[in-house]
């Protein structure tokens, strides 16, 4: 494994282990901010193992991964959908006055940054 894939890895563990263990503690725009950057680093990783150039935007990083999905069939149509789901709330999280985010879209969001996180490892080949 390469060891930007495991940089990655690594800052993805720590944040998506921040987002489980204060998912009902924290303030929602906290954690899916922090999940969507979980799922980030996780994604950031796959691509860097792959040795594929990383896109210049969020929004980019969901189209590569759409793309990588049909070059390769992966099968990753709702992992796609997950890391999309994710940056919406991410940028509901940091951009929005008003509280728009509930305790039940933060729980949403760490169980999808676990699956996606999986996905990512699966992905990669990490035991």
């Amino acid at each position: 494994m390469k060891e930007e894939t495991r940089r990655h890895l690594r800052r993805a563990r720590r944040l998506l282990a921040m987002v489980e263990t204060r998912v009902e503690s924290e303030l929602p725009e906290i954690i899916a901010h922090t999940a969507y950057y979980a799922m980030y680093h996780a994604v950031i990783a796959v691509f860097a193992e792959k040795g594929l150039p990383l896109p210049k935007t969020h929004s980019g990083i969901v189209s590569r991964l759409s793309q990588l999905d049909r070059e390769e069939s992966l099968d990753a149509k709702a992992e796609v959908a997950r890391l999309s789901r994710a940056l919406d709330r991410r940028l509901i999280a940091d951009y929005e006055a008003e509280d728009l985010l509930t305790v039940e879209h933060v729980r949403t969001a760490r169980d999808e940054a676990v699956s996606f996180f999986s996905f990512c490892e699966r992905l990669i080949g990490t035991p």
